[in-house]
């Protein structure tokens, strides 16, 4: 193998006038994407028709690809559970339970039950983070007007303050207990 290194700059990428070519062009597959377009466009009608035609005279492949196209297949399927809506937290126990026996039932796939489960766990979230939030304006109505904001100091040393010495507080005033 050659050493390629005298093919490239400093910054690794390929110098002007390598012996691997100029590579391809940036615009040849865009053109031929065009190309393309513009034929599918010309003959898609007639394609889809004799498509057509082969499905009315009981080609199954013509009919599945025309099928396919026109009515894919869903994903996923509306499911029922016999459960009374989530309004509350408490709510989420029935409906979760639901789920759980409908799967077991054989009523919907494991994949099914864990996609609705995930949707009951978002609104229990939802449940709860309002539930919350109703409770803590509660608690700040209920408060007997504004509260002074305290400063650090203030919450460290109010109503806890004490007379007693500590060793740190001889550091605050610039004396230590080291001798010189």
């Amino acid at each position: 193998m050659s050493d390629d290194s005298s093919d490239r700059g400093s910054n690794g990428q390929f110098v002007k006038g390598n012996r691997g070519g100029p590579g391809r062009p940036r615009s040849a597959v865009s053109r031929g994407a065009v190309v393309l377009d513009e034929m599918g466009a010309d003959a898609g009608k007639q394609i889809v028709q004799v498509m057509l035609d082969k499905a009315l005279d009981g080609d199954m492949r013509a009919a599945d690809l025309l099928l396919s196209r026109i009515w894919p297949a869903r994903r996923g399927r509306p499911v029922e559970i016999d459960t009374a809506p989530l309004r509350t937290a408490p709510d989420y126990v029935p409906a979760a339970t639901g789920v759980v026996n409908a799967v077991m039932r054989g009523e919907m796939t494991p994949h099914e039950g864990q996609a609705l489960s995930r949707m009951l766990d978002t609104q229990l979230s939802t449940l709860v983070a309002e539930e919350f939030e109703r409770r803590l304006r509660e608690l700040e109505s209920g408060r007997k007007g504004p509260q002074k904001e305290q400063t650090l100091g203030e919450l460290l040393t109010d109503p806890y303050s004490t007379d007693r010495k500590t060793v740190f507080d001889g550091f605050a005033a610039g004396k230590n207990d080291e001798k010189a």
